[in-house]
């Protein structure tokens, strides 16, 4: 793919790092069964929407004065989206066997993630794990 890349020109407007970082992410996206903990959950949509949205930034603005804070903006609304898309998305990786919430959150609202598989959405310490996750990204 970089190779690709590198043949557009795009690598002389958009950092390597943007690239590596997504490569990255969807890396530990695939190896994920459930994240430990939020940051581990945040480090996937860092590297993935995150990185994705820095990037699409640079190629809009390639030499724009307010770029560096555009990046940041992106970079957080990234995360914002991957959340978002993550809890939405709990009935689709219930079928895969893939419970994204962390265990470090379900733990503290006494659930665990067969609790999740098994569909239990109406248990009140369920919306309580999801608030917890939506608050990181106020």
């Amino acid at each position: 793919v970089m190779e690709l890349l590198a043949q557009t020109g795009v690598h002389e407007i958009v950092p390597k790092e943007y690239f590596e970082r997504i490569i990255e992410g969807r890396r530990l996206e695939m190896e994920m069964k459930q994240p430990s903990t939020m940051r581990d959950l945040e480090r996937v949509f860092e590297y993935t929407y995150g990185a994705t949205n820095c990037a699409t930034v640079c190629l809009l603005h390639p030499e724009s004065e307010g770029r560096a804070a555009a990046e940041d903006a992106a970079g957080h609304i990234g995360m914002a989206w991957g959340l978002c898309n993550s809890l939405r998305g709990v009935m689709y990786h219930m079928q895969k066997k893939q419970v994204l919430i962390p265990r470090m959150v379900l733990q503290d609202v006494g659930l665990s993630a067969t609790n999740v598989l098994k569909g239990q959405f109406d248990d009140p310490r369920f919306k309580e794990a999801v608030y917890i996750c939506c608050d990181v990204v106020k």
